[in-house]
Parts: structure tokens; sequence; C-alpha cells
């Protein structure tokens, strides 16, 4: 219910974002702050995943586990399974998470702009380099192919401006 002459509509209500007011300065939104002696996020996930808990295995029989060590036996158990992004997890873990790399390497022997991008084709056909880094590279090369380019006609009109003058 609205009172005579409040408009009734978007940002109008009490609790919406137009109503709220920010604070003066110098005063903080949670003067008292967290309590003295409690935990972070972090602090209670250790705190509570290192507790014993009885667990009943696949054999039958009951063993007692850190929660935390039952945490990684299901994750395990659904790897095993064909869960995906539970291998990947595993995966990820134990072998570091796959790293996207743009190897330059490939392209120091190279003399010639275009025998760089041939080598690149060259490795991307070989299976040395995934297409997303092959682009990488790619453009790379580009970029330096146009720079060189700029740069060289520049020096050839500064050379013709040069020797034009000196007639």
């Amino acid at each position: 219910m609205t009172k005579k002459g409040e408009i009734k509509g978007k940002g109008n209500n009490p609790n919406s974002r137009a109503a709220l007011k920010s604070y003066k300065k110098g005063e903080s939104g949670n003067p008292k702050g967290r309590p003295i002696g409690s935990l972070s996020l972090k602090e209670r996930l250790a705190k509570f995943s290192s507790l014993e808990i009885s667990v009943k295995m696949p054999n039958g029989s009951i063993q007692s586990q850190t929660i935390m060590d039952s945490i990684i036996l299901s994750l395990l158990s659904q790897a095993q399974k064909g869960n995906i992004m539970a291998i990947k997890e595993v995966l990820d873990r134990n072998f570091g998470k796959e790293s996207e790399r743009t190897d330059i390497l490939v392209l120091k022997e190279a003399k010639t702009f275009s025998a760089q991008y041939d080598c690149i084709k060259e490795e991307l056909s070989e299976g040395n380099l995934a297409p997303n880094e092959a682009m990488t590279l790619a453009n790379f090369v580009l970029t330096g192919a146009n720079i060189h380019e700029k740069t060289e006609l520049a020096n050839n009109v500064e050379y013709l401006m040069s020797k034009d003058g000196k007639r």
C-alpha cells in the first residue's frame, strides 16, 4: 500500500538500492567487527576436516578416518566411476593444471616471417602445438611482420626525402 503522493515502482521500495545510504567517511558498516577468537572459513575447514568419523568400507568393515580422508576417497571413487569433473580434479591435483604454453622456441631458428609462419604450421601439423597456441604464435608473427613492414617503409621514405633534399 502506498501513501498519498508516494510514487510506486522500481527503486522506491525502502529496501531497494536507491534507498540505501552510504556510510559517512570514517564510519564502519560493521563497527564491532568479527568477534575475537572466531575462526576464518579456512581455519574452520581445517578444524572440521580433521575430525574423525566412522565410515563403512566397501568390504563391509567399519573404519575410523578423518572427514578429509573420506572426501578424498569419495572423489577417487567418483573418478573411478567415470565422473569427468572428479577425474579432472584428481589429475589437476596430482599433475598440476594444464597451462597454455606459447612456445616461442620453435620460431627462434627461422630467420624470416614467412619461415616462422611455416614453422608454426609444421609444429601444428606434427601435434607439437595446440591450435590455440598456433593461433597465438601466428598472431605474434603477423604483428612482428606488420611492425617490420611499417619500419621499412618509414626508413625508405626518410631515405628518399633526404636524397631528394640533397639535390
